[in-house]
């Protein structure tokens, strides 16, 4: 296994599936994603157009990959809906009960 996987070599385990396929699994939970099915992975996870931290957390607890973070915050920075809409409800003030006047 090459340099990127030092970090959790001795937590992957190789099994095979029902279809005599071998997989990769980290901490006996996590699916190693192969490079070619990484924007697959992020892409269905993305289809709400969230942004990078709470995909990141809802990723980690299926799948591992090296520099799994950097995949998806640079996924989520090109994707056309997350900048247009998501940065627009980040600016939004949120008022607070004090900040409320009313004229009677």
């Amino acid at each position: 296994m090459g340099g990127k996987y030092k970090k959790v070599y001795e937590d992957i385990a190789i099994m095979e599936n029902k279809y005599g396929e071998k997989l990769m699994i980290v901490n006996n939970e996590r699916l190693c994603v192969p490079k070619g099915l990484i924007e697959k992975v992020i892409k269905v996870h993305h289809r709400s157009h969230t942004s990078p931290e709470p995909l990141i957390e809802t990723i980690k607890k299926c799948y591992y990959w090296p520099e799994m973070t950097m995949h998806i915050t640079h996924f989520c920075e090109q994707c056309e809906g997350f900048r247009r809409y998501r940065p627009a409800l980040r600016l939004q003030k949120r008022w607070s009960i004090s900040e409320v006047t009313c004229s009677i």
